[in-house]
């Protein structure tokens, strides 16, 4: 379910898939949902009594590139003989990368949502570091385009303003 709604699957989509209605989808897994997306946004918890944080993400979400090439050798090497030959690729080769304009949308919301709740400290300098990375992919792959330029430094400077606003703390 986490993984249609990442795709943008609607609940009423969810429900019909589970042959419930939309209401009854959203009650049963928003929670998961919500509990999924906090994990993503702070993916260590706060310290418990023995001072580690602990980890929030489920096995894998961190470095899905990784994950796939190790789930990609795991599978190479349990086919049976009767499978279908999927390649060398059999998991990661149906990843794709994340376009920026996916990955910009995906910014966006975070943004909103950080904004929404309140953000620690930790979760902004994340925020604007991820921005200031995506605006430099978008900048570097259209070199002419003095306004994504522009953008990206203006990123990489509020990062470095936040950074040292925090220093004076």
């Amino acid at each position: 379910m986490v993984y249609e709604r990442e795709r943008g699957a609607s609940w009423q989509t969810i429900g019909a898939a589970l042959g419930i209605s939309r209401q009854t989808a959203h009650e049963r897994f928003a929670e998961v949902e919500r509990r999924w997306k906090d994990a993503l946004h702070r993916g260590d918890a706060e310290a418990g009594p023995g001072g580690r944080p602990a980890r929030r993400l489920p096995a894998g979400a961190d470095d899905p590139e990784r994950w796939g090439r190790v789930l990609d050798w795991w599978v190479i090497r349990h086919r049976e003989l009767d499978d279908l030959d999927t390649g060398e690729h059999p998991v990661s080769g149906q990843q794709g990368p994340q376009s920026p304009l996916a990955a910009a949308a995906e910014l966006r919301r975070d943004g909103y949502e950080l904004i929404t709740r309140g953000a620690s400290l930790a979760e902004r300098f994340s925020f604007y570091e991820r921005k200031a990375e995506l605006l430099e992919q978008i900048s570097a792959a259209d070199p002419d385009d003095s306004a994504a330029a522009g953008a990206a430094s203006a990123a990489r400077l509020q990062l470095e303003e936040a950074r040292r606003r925090a220093g004076r703390r």
